[in-house]
């Protein structure tokens, strides 16, 4: 999503429910339908119904109702047929025409699950300042460069059942503190800073926790709709842009909000 129009009906316009029609072109990992239409209604505090274009062959599936505590999805490529979504949802009031993170409605009957499980060792004064050095002091293995969604991403595996990395590219940090089961599957801590795609239309920073596709340091960034492996995080990062959409892919395409999250001067975290 652009700016225009959904930054400025949100933050100038104060707009709190929108509607969005959309042939959107699934992107894994970070740029699913359901994925980013979750993100951006969590992180910009709205309700928001998507009904996506129904072409499988063009990978364009993925609809769903969301509130910034719960939502309801449909995500099927197997065929074109479509299912009708009806939730019932609230109505949200103009927050004084400013866009913020979402940081604590009250939660619904039914929230959504978080699929991971408590880590209590992990820390939580961490405040998310630190830099490049710091970022190179942490990391307990070698950052390697992988291609994702056709941008260059700097990336750090994940060691052990338990740990505490950091990754950094331009004026984006990422810190990551998890703890995970026994696995055999290949996670990564990515960061990428710059230009997206091919075309270098616009801007992204990203931090992200992705599973590779394989054993193989090329495989991250490749998609996948499956992982086995649970994982407990806590994913901090420093941004140049209030503008920060915080998002949850899961295994089966299934879609989940923080725990929690909150902001300090463009430093995020969930």
């Amino acid at each position: 999503m652009f700016r225009d129009p959904a930054v400025t009906l949100v933050k100038e316009m104060g707009v709190r429910q929108i509607v969005f029609p959309t042939a959107w072109m699934d992107h894994l990992p970070l740029l699913a339908s359901v994925q980013f239409q979750r993100a951006f209604s969590y992180g910009a505090g709205i309700t928001m119904l998507a009904a996506n274009l129904k072409a499988t062959k063009y990978r364009m599936t993925g609809s769903g109702i969301y509130t910034p505590w719960d939502s309801l999805t449909h995500h099927d490529t197997e065929g074109d047929s479509g299912k009708l979504l009806v939730h019932r949802v609230p109505v949200i009031v103009d927050n004084k025409h400013k866009l913020v993170p979402f940081s604590g409605y009250p939660s619904s009957k039914e929230p959504e699950k978080m699929h991971a499980w408590p880590v209590s060792s992990l820390n939580a004064n961490y405040d998310g300042k630190h830099c490049q050095k710091e970022c190179a002091k942490e990391a307990s293995s070698s950052p390697f460069n992988s291609m994702m969604m056709n941008d260059n991403f700097t990336l750090v595996a994940l060691q052990g059942t338990e740990g505490n990395i950091s990754v950094c590219s331009g004026s984006v940090c990422c810190h990551l503190l998890f703890r995970r089961s026994e696995t055999k599957e290949f996670y990564a801590l990515g960061v990428f800073d710059g230009l997206h795609g091919a075309h270098k239309t616009y801007y992204l920073e990203i931090c992200a926790l992705v599973r590779c596709t394989g054993e193989e340091q090329s495989s991250c960034g490749g998609e996948t709709e499956h992982a086995q492996t649970l994982v407990d995080f806590r994913l901090t990062g420093t941004f140049t842009t209030p503008y920060i959409y915080p998002g949850i892919l899961g295994n089966g395409m299934t879609v989940d909000i923080p725990d929690h999250s909150g902001d300090s001067q463009f430093m995020f975290g969930m």
